[in-house]
C-alpha cells in the first residue's frame, strides 16, 4: 500500500509530499530507513512510519514489514 510518491532527492535521498501534512519537504533516507519532514517535523524509522501512517501499534506495523 502506497503512502507517498517519491522521486529522487539528491545525495541519495528521496523526496516527496509528506502523507501527515503535505509538506513538499519531506525526505527519505534509504541508507538509514528513516524519514523526516521539515514542514511538520515528523521523523523517525520505518516501523514509526507505518505506526503513523497506518494507524497501528508497533507489533501491528512489526507484522507488516514481515508479510
Amino acid at each position: 500500500m502506497p503512502y507517498v510518491a517519491l522521486e529522487p532527492g539528491g545525495g541519495g535521498q528521496l523526496k516527496g509530499l509528506c502523507p501527515f501534512c503535505s509538506a513538499d519537504e519531506f525526505y527519505i533516507s534509504p541508507a538509514k530507513a528513516v524519514f523526516s519532514c521539515f514542514g511538520c517535523k515528523q521523523c523517525g524509522d520505518t516501523i514509526g512510519f507505518l505506526m503513523l501512517a497506518a494507524d497501528v501499534d508497533y507489533a501491528t506495523a512489526q507484522r507488516m514489514l514481515d508479510s
